[in-house]
């Protein structure tokens, strides 16, 4: 015995049913038509021999294969991209940079001794940044940056403690003392 749905309304009734309990629509004469059952679908078990259900099906079971197609798709794209999703790495031919080498917003003005009349092959920096919280660290590695072989690079910043455009916050002499800062302008 096997349980079926009308094709009426809809209840599922027993195959064996003379008539759907619902509806008296008759039942026993639609099992012996085996050709209506061979075009029906089977969804989990079940037979679907309403229309509006196997296109419901139809529509899902294309949705479902257009999403796979389309995350196939994806994963090719970016495999020929040379991204592994799994390793989570792009091809770069750029250097990686390090965040330690982000430097403030500066301008630079360079002297060379013998512009002022001076001997010597060296010169002056001069490192402008607008950033009056320009901190210790930004100022080393501005001096850094800039250090002429052989002179002297100075890194100004605003004061607010003077209300002065810009003055040296530090100074590298190349004399092997480091960095000077001048904390008391600031």
């Amino acid at each position: 015995m096997a349980i079926i749905s009308c094709p009426e309304c809809g209840r599922q009734v027993s195959d064996k049913a003379l008539k759907c309990p619902q509806c008296a629509h008759p039942i026993a004469n639609i099992t012996s038509q085996k050709s209506e059952h061979q075009n029906d679908i089977v969804q989990t078990g079940k037979l679907i021999s309403n229309k509006e259900d196997k296109t419901k099906f139809i529509v899902n079971l294309i949705l479902v294969l257009s999403m796979c197609g389309f995350g196939a798709a994806i994963i090719i794209t970016f495999q020929m991209a040379g991204y592994n999703p799994f390793k989570s790495n792009f091809k770069s031919d750029s250097p990686k940079m390090d965040i330690s080498e982000i430097l403030p917003p500066h301008t630079v003005t360079t002297t060379t001794f013998k512009s002022i009349g001076l001997t010597g092959e060296g010169g002056r920096v001069r490192v402008e940044s607008l950033d009056p919280q320009l901190s210790r660290d930004d100022c080393i590695k501005l001096a850094t940056k800039y250090k002429p072989t052989d002179g002297q690079v100075s890194v100004h910043k605003p004061s607010l403690k003077f209300k002065i455009e810009v003055l040296p916050f530090c100074v590298d002499n190349l004399d092997g003392q480091g960095v000077i800062f001048n904390d008391g302008l600031f």
